[in-house]
């Protein structure tokens, strides 16, 4: 990943940087140690997960400038550790009762102590926020919401209403997956909610991590599940289970 002065949103940094971490962070990375750690491992991701889906994270990736705060007394701190370039582990700690910035910076940091590769820092809110001005009321679904109220538009999409109703075989092609017709992305667009956004971003980062684990122990060259057109919370759940699978036979494949 570039290390110069490139400029990229919160949003993308987090979801990078969580990308990042699940790959150093998953259980599945220390099967050669004992259940004590992957269990730790576990906690601390299903921590970070939920501790991600606070309205202060949510504020600093919509660029809102709020100083959210937030306070869980059960189990603040939480233990995990990394594998270092050598082999040996990093041991960290990570208190989730810390400001947005105080979270990502611990995970940066030793994500970089591990040996991972520096990512590109978010701009400042100050410098941000410039150009959130401009997106009524930061609102990032505001061109989405602009292009559907012009009034251009409305005949087209009564057209296209009436069209998609039924193919010639008979299908409604709104509710046929192997069909784009009848789609309005700016609807489906302006009617996601900010919590429907971060689900779907969890689901494809979850994904990508047991793509990268089951490619691993199955030594394959690639792993793509685009051609099934599987959601990504599907495609992470299959995963999943091919990896269950090698757990209950590993033997076998050596």
């Amino acid at each position: 990943m570039p290390t110069g002065k490139t400029i990229i949103s919160r949003s993308i940094y987090v979801a990078r940087l969580r990308r990042a971490f699940i790959l150093r962070c998953h259980p599945d990375q220390f099967r050669q140690y004992d259940d004590t750690i992957r269990k730790q491992q576990s906690r601390v991701l299903q921590s970070l997960t939920e501790r991600m889906t606070q309205a202060d994270f949510k504020d600093y990736t919509s660029n809102l400038g709020r100083k959210g705060s937030y306070n869980n007394n059960q189990q603040s701190v939480v233990k995990y550790v990394l594998e270092k370039r050598d082999g040996s582990l990093l041991h960290r700690t990570l208190n989730l009762n810390a400001s947005v910035e105080t979270i990502l910076q611990s995970l940066a940091t030793a994500l970089e102590s591990s040996g991972a590769a520096k990512l590109s820092l978010p701009p400042s809110f100050a410098s941000q926020s410039q150009n959130s001005a401009k997106i009524d009321g930061h609102d990032p679904l505001h061109w989405v919401k602009r292009q559907h109220s012009r009034n251009d538009n409305k005949s087209t999409r009564d057209s296209s209403e009436n069209n998609y109703r039924e193919s010639s075989s008979g299908i409604d092609d709104r509710y046929n997956v192997n069909s784009n017709r009848g789609r309005n992305l700016q609807k489906f667009l302006s009617s996601l909610t900010p919590t429907e956004i971060d689900e779907r971003r969890t689901h494809r980062m979850d994904a990508i991590a047991a793509a990268s684990v089951a490619r691993r122990l199955f030594s394959f060259q690639s792993i793509d599940g685009v051609q099934l057109k599987w959601s990504s919370k599907s495609f992470a759940g299959l995963l999943s289970t091919l990896i269950r699978f090698y757990e209950e036979h590993q033997h076998k494949f050596h």
